[in-house]
């Protein structure tokens, strides 16, 4: 009688400690997409569409590089004697429309890429960038989760380090830079009206990876939450720290060296961005 007991016992105990179904999302196989689809492959300065995404590829005098974008989103850039590149694919919905309302629409980017040959770059970010289309508010970002220089990018980004906050696994930095270059188009405006001064968000997170899920919508949510609409003084010019609503979400390489040619390529091998 004891013995049946006992293992009576055993199975309710073993039942117990049985570890509950997993219900979150599935684990990501990071090697199962690969190049797939039709492909574009161009040369200097070129944009364009694929499949239902948008691309672009642009050097120092639109020579020096050259890049395949794929249908499934994925693409593959390779660099030389050019001192900046930069290359990405991803959504645009027209930097004069009314951009993505990011409260209501949850953006999800799974990306992996790899890096190799990289020679004399001073800068080099590697994430989301986008810009921002608001009647108020016109902006560039990034959500910087690798860097194609032995260093993380830090406080020479900008001057205004807004601060820090966790997601995605880690922490992120965010500093603010004023910039005096060529500005995207203003929303209601009939024409391109060439250098304007705009702010330039990064989000640099603190250990870089080459593999992982940004939750795009949850750090603008950040961002907002971090700049409730403040001003600031950069450069003896009022700015108003608000993200706004983006237009443009892409995943980009990009990097140079004013001083001198760089080199190097990189590969997007997995790329699924999604809302719901």
């Amino acid at each position: 009688m004891k013995k049946v007991l006992f293992v009576f016992a055993a199975l309710v105990l073993a039942f117990a400690c049985k570890p509950e179904k997993n219900e979150g999302p599935e684990e990501i196989d990071w090697d199962s997409m690969g190049h797939q689809g039709e492909f574009v492959q161009v040369s200097g300065n070129k944009s364009g569409s694929i499949g239902d995404w948008s691309y672009e590829l642009l050097t120092e005098n639109g020579i020096g590089a050259t890049a395949s974008f794929y249908s499934n989103g994925t693409f593959m850039v390779n660099w030389k004697d050019t001192k900046t590149f930069m290359a990405e694919q991803g959504l645009d919905y027209g930097i004069k429309g009314d951009g993505v309302d990011v409260a209501s629409k949850n953006y999800v980017l799974d990306y992996k890429f790899t890096k190799s040959g990289l020679k004399e770059l001073s800068y080099g970010y590697v994430g989301v960038h986008g810009w921002i289309a608001d009647p108020y508010v016109h902006a560039e970002f990034y959500i910087m989760d690798s860097w194609l220089t032995k260093e993380r990018p830090g406080s020479w980004l900008g001057p205004y380090n807004a601060g820090e906050y966790t997601l995605d696994g880690d922490t992120y930095t965010v500093v603010v830079n004023p910039r005096l270059g060529p500005a995207p188009y203003y929303q209601n405006e009939p024409g391109d009206l060439g250098n304007q001064w705009f702010l330039q968000f990064f989000a640099v997170r603190k250990t870089e990876r080459t593999f992982g899920t940004i939750h795009i919508s949850e750090h603008f949510k950040k961002w907002n939450e971090m700049f409730h609409g403040q001003t600031v003084s950069l450069y003896d010019k009022p700015y108003i720290l608000e993200v706004g609503k983006p237009a443009v979400l892409k995943f980009q390489f990009c990097g140079g060296n004013a001083a001198t040619t760089t080199s190097g390529s990189a590969d997007l091998t997995y790329f699924k961005l999604s809302h719901d």
